[in-house]
């Protein structure tokens, strides 16, 4: 660690295992402020985001180990980044004494840098008094002790993975377990049979990887597990979907999975991560009336009127450590019980704001009430309190407009894989277009199967647009059917709706198939039938 002084910035390109925490806790020693990130790999995408972050961080140096050094060498060297020094785990320099000294809470001691779902990623400036405040929070809301066995597949340069998976473990003692997250996208069985081997009692991951062990988990494998011992399966995503909680409880029953182990939670990186969850208690279901949610206000449906839209909302529990307020995100009214605003955070979990970009941390992370109340992070999300319990509903940013009413494209890309079996567990995206008229249109991007047959294309695309109007009431004006890998997430699995949207507006979506309305701002490009899926 000579090369950096305290107050550089190091940053951290490792595989999962013990180098990553090696080389964070020897930040933190050293007063170094430690920028995770994962490895470039292969695709110009992910290049790309590791690039941006190296440019915005402006590193003194690169730790990774020596299984990829010649990776991040190159990688460095392409980007423009070859004079920094490069420095390979296990490292022969002993720190020197001066450099073991406590931290103040207010000094930095990482940069976490946002998913990038709804835009560039945004690096997190989150000091050492973040970290143990939001920690503390986190163990005191579920209870956790020295005897809690921790574990997951959830990278630890993800904001979920360090901070609601490894920092716990070393704060109450405990132990934790991780692996490669492309070992459990290779087959999702392998994080069950973690948990069971490991005898593992708190575990987290988002709605697609409760969703792929469902589907993908056969009876045998599941005659093989014990999940009896699993007391915390938690579930932090955009939002918590109760269809797949149901499923999940349902299908690893057998395995003695109980239903009060689900724990929906809420959190983001600007928060440090977590906010609020909700124990160990089965999960809250709000049968919610549809046309109410779409006025901005979240009422349960009457169970007499049987034909009313309904969508059913899971509860996010409760918020500790933290004040939580709704606002009407134009006019910074506090909303009251029930109405559905943005969520406005302030407490000590909340960051020091966004590295090197004061605009947007005065805007972002110091937000005033029309009462004249300061100093809140604006998290962007939608959603409620009611009863006491915090409902997320969306994104502002990604929330589609039509001719009035708010409709949700979690709801959308939902009923999509719902209702039509042959794209049950793809991704696909939803998304406003504003039209030649000015008017907001209704776009979505889906992946299909490599097996779909080509005649079979129209057929789904027209039983996309029946199902989505069917449920929402919504016009599809421009639909896009894709390959399988097409649709553009984060590291943590979130769907980058505005990223996909500006290459659908610039023309750049290659489709199998499509049907674009002429008002449409631009026409997707026809994939070359003969390149293989």
């Amino acid at each position: 660690m000579r090369v950096c002084a305290p107050g550089d910035r190091a940053l951290l390109l490792f595989p999962e295992g013990l180098d990553f925490a090696t080389a964070f806790l020897g930040c933190l020693y050293a007063g170094v402020i430690a920028v995770p990130s994962p490895l470039p790999g292969r695709y110009a995408h992910q290049q790309r985001r590791v690039a941006a972050i190296t440019l915005d961080a402006r590193p003194g140096a690169i730790l990774t180990t020596a299984a990829t050094r010649d990776e991040v060498r190159t990688f460095a060297s392409s980007y423009g980044q070859g004079q920094v020094p490069l420095l390979v785990l296990p490292l022969a320099d002993e720190a020197p004494a001066d450099a073991l000294r406590p931290r103040r809470a207010d000094s930095l001691a990482l940069l976490q840098y946002t998913s990038g779902s709804t835009g560039r990623p945004k690096g997190v400036m989150l000091t050492n008094g973040n970290l143990i405040a939001n920690v503390a929070n986190l163990v005191a809301t579920f209870g956790l002790t020295a005897q809690t066995r921790l574990g997951g597949w959830v990278p630890h340069y993800h904001d979920m993975g360090l901070m609601a998976l490894i920092l716990p473990a070393w704060y109450t003692g405990s132990s934790a377990t991780m692996m490669s997250p492309a070992a459990f996208l290779r087959r999702p069985v392998r994080w069950l049979e973690m948990v069971d081997n490991r005898n593992l009692t708190w575990s987290a991951g988002p709605n697609f990887a409760y969703d792929q062990c469902t589907r993908t988990v056969t009876d045998e494998q599941i005659a093989g597990l014990d999940l009896g011992n699993w007391r915390y399966a938690s579930n932090g995503s955009e939002p918590v979907r109760a269809s797949i909680l149901d499923a999940f409880a349902q299908r690893f029953a057998p395995a003695g999975f109980r239903r009060e182990a689900l724990n929906p939670c809420y959190g983001l990186a600007e928060a440090t991560v977590f906010v609020s969850g909700t124990g160990c208690r089965a999960p809250v279901i709000l049968r919610a009336d549809e046309a109410s949610l779409a006025a901005g206000i979240l009422r349960a449906a009457d169970a007499a009127e049987e034909q009313t839209a309904t969508r059913d909302l899971v509860s996010n529990g409760t918020v500790r450590g933290l004040e939580i307020l709704v606002v009407d995100p134009d006019s910074g009214a506090i909303c009251g019980d029930g109405q559905i605003g943005e969520l406005w955070l302030r407490g000590t979990s909340v960051g020091a704001g966004y590295w090197r970009n004061p605009g947007e941390t005065e805007r972002v992370f110091n937000a005033t009430t029309a009462d004249g109340r300061s100093g809140y992070l604006r998290t962007g999300d939608l959603g409620a309190i009611r009863q006491g319990e915090l409902f997320v509903t969306g994104r502002i940013k990604e929330l589609i407009i039509v001719r009035g009413r708010n409709i949700y494209p979690q709801d959308i890309e939902h009923i999509i894989r719902e209702e039509i079996p042959d794209l049950r567990g793809l991704f696909g995206a939803a998304f406003s277009v504003t039209g030649a008229d000015g008017d907001e249109l209704l776009a979505v991007i889906h992946e299909i199967r490599p097996s779909t047959k080509a005649d079979r294309l129209a057929g789904i695309g027209a039983e996309i647009r029946q199902a989505v109007a069917r449920e929402t009431g919504a016009t599809i004006m421009g639909l896009a059917l894709v390959r399988r890998g097409t649709v553009r997430r984060t590291t943590s699995g979130k769907i980058q709706r505005l990223a996909m949207r500006d290459l659908f507006q610039a023309g750049e979506i290659a489709a199998l198939w499509s049907s674009v309305h002429p008002s449409m701002p631009a026409q997707p490009l026809q994939a070359p039938p003969e390149r293989a899926w």
